[in-house]
């Protein structure tokens, strides 16, 4: 195939890999030891429940016009979550599938999928829901009475 190419065609491919080969991998970022690498936490990161809504829809995705996963899924009003996943290839077929079951709170409280390599399942041990953060006014040096006199006062 290379071969077919045209001169100009070789000799830009050539000084394109030669860029590649001179410039090296990107750099990465240096991580200072003083610097901490934040974890979003439960309490920081609020969820919304599951229930409350539903919705159903398939996606296909093509490779050369081939169909080569489908997945269909459903929602449901009660928070419940179902998909099943079909992967074919070189006529060799794949299914998966996740059900997501809601807790009380809306939350997630288990999922069961089952996968080529066998069942998985995942329980959730406390599914607590973190208390949302409420507005706070910004700190004053008086009192809320005099605060408020003071900004209504003509000046």
């Amino acid at each position: 195939m290379f071969q077919r190419l045209t001169h100009s065609t070789r000799l830009f491919v050539l000084v394109v890999a030669l860029a590649f080969v001179a410039c090296g991998p990107p750099p990465t970022p240096e991580v200072k030891p003083d610097e901490a690498v934040v974890t979003p936490t439960p309490e920081a990161t609020p969820r919304g429940p599951m229930s409350g809504r539903a919705d159903q829809g398939v996606y296909r995705f093509y490779l050369n016009e081939e169909p080569l996963v489908t997945t269909e899924f459903t929602w449901k009003d009660d928070g419940t979550y179902s998909e099943e996943y079909v992967l074919t290839i070189a006529g060799q077929t794949v299914r998966t599938s996740l059900a997501i079951a809601p807790s009380a709170d809306g939350g997630w409280q288990s999922m069961t999928m089952e996968t080529k390599a066998g069942p998985v399942s995942v329980t959730r041990k406390a599914a607590r829901r973190p208390s949302r953060p409420t507005r706070r006014s910004p700190p004053s040096s008086c009192p809320p009475a005099s605060c408020s006199s003071r900004a209504s006062a003509p000046r």
